[in-house]
């Protein structure tokens, strides 16, 4: 879906609202009894105090995943909206699954979280090329990398917020899609490109319905942006 993000709620006459197809799916993601899932968390590395990006780039890597029998499930819920990357919006709580087992096997640092980015998937780098490999593959080359994060500040005021954002209902960021001059976002001067993601409003981290409240409901915003 595509959302006009406005600084009030309004009724649907005076707000503009276009909706279109997003990709996301559930790659085999209800993998246990009660179906739980892994909300996403921010990295622990992440100063939450300050606004600014680490020093250090975000780190990647490659995990080597193979499912034990066919039809197992994956363990993931993944986002793509801009062709080029898939961002892993939810991680099951199913140490059974494809990436359960994974992590349970690898190290910290080379862990898979919510939150990472997916880039390649066995030489190809194409969204849903990827997408279809991580559905029909048994063995798989995965190349990930780490979202690098940061804050901003917006007090809204009389303005409206002034993005253009697309989102899935059921998945956890908020990817930008433009940005208006002469509304908030613009105004403040802070740092918020297209194609970057919302991934928490005021320090919640939760699901996509959760956050767009928040945007209507507060005058004064901290963004944590993923890119």
């Amino acid at each position: 879906q595509v959302a006009r993000a406005s600084a009030q709620v309004r009724p649907a006459s005076a707000h503009r609202r276009v909706h279109s197809h997003a990709m996301a799916w559930c790659c085999c993601v209800e993998s246990d009894e009660s179906g739980a899932v892994a909300l996403i968390s921010l990295p622990p590395a992440f100063n939450k105090e300050g606004d600014s990006t680490s020093e250090e780039a975000p780190s990647s890597f490659t995990a080597r995943l193979d499912r034990a029998v066919e039809g197992q499930s994956f363990g993931m819920r993944l986002e793509a909206f801009d062709g080029s990357t898939i961002h892993v919006a939810l991680i099951s709580s199913d140490v059974r699954s494809v990436v359960g087992r994974y992590n349970a096997s690898s190290k910290e640092g080379v862990r898979i979280r919510s939150g990472d980015y997916i880039e390649e998937v066995n030489g190809r780098t194409n969204a849903s090329e990827m997408r279809d490999l991580l559905e029909s593959c048994n063995g798989l080359e995965v190349r990930l990398r780490r979202p690098k994060l940061s804050e901003v500040n917006i007090k809204k005021g009389d303005l409206p917020l002034g993005l253009g954002i697309k989102y899935d209902q059921d998945g956890t960021s908020l990817a930008v899609r433009s940005i208006d001059e002469g509304g908030a976002v613009a105004c403040a001067g802070v740092d918020i490109r297209r194609g970057d993601r919302i991934v928490a409003v005021n320090g919640r981290a939760c699901r996509t319905n959760e956050l767009l409240d928040e945007l209507r409901r507060s005058d004064a915003l901290r963004l944590t942006i993923s890119r």
